[in-house]
């Protein structure tokens, strides 16, 4: 992300989404793109440098480029040099086209793609004819 975007300054890293982020860190604990509709919890993790306090951050999450919800913001409580930032959005989900989009100050400073799959994907084998 373009650090001109960033309406205090502040420099990240591409984010990622994950089935998991580390409690030591909070950063992704992995880098998944696909998901099942019955994930328990989507993760969008975001490396930040040079955070200043008072920052707000949320995530907006589309579903097929249409508003789904957003998660609730984050403040910076202090001055970070670099820290792991990441919100959560809890299943089941609707299959499609996912975009969470990452903002600061209420401007989107980074955005991804994933995808949640749907029995419309599905492909069911043919039965065997027995001979």
């Amino acid at each position: 992300v373009d650090q001109a975007s960033s309406p205090n300054g502040i420099v990240y890293n591409q984010p990622t989404t994950a089935s998991m982020v580390n409690n030591a860190d909070g950063c992704a604990s992995d880098t998944i793109s696909t998901f099942d509709p019955d994930a328990a919890e989507i993760y969008m993790t975001i490396v930040a440098h040079n955070v200043v306090q008072g920052a707000l951050f949320n995530v907006q999450w589309l579903r097929n480029g249409e508003f789904q919800f957003e998660s609730a913001g984050w403040a910076a409580d202090q001055d970070y040099d670099q820290i792991c930032i990441w919100f959560s959005a809890v299943g089941p989900f609707e299959s499609g086209n996912w975009t969470a989009e990452f903002t600061e100050d209420g401007v989107v400073v980074g955005s991804l793609d994933f995808y949640i799959t749907g029995e419309e994907n599905m492909v069911e084998a043919e039965p065997t004819p027995e001979s």
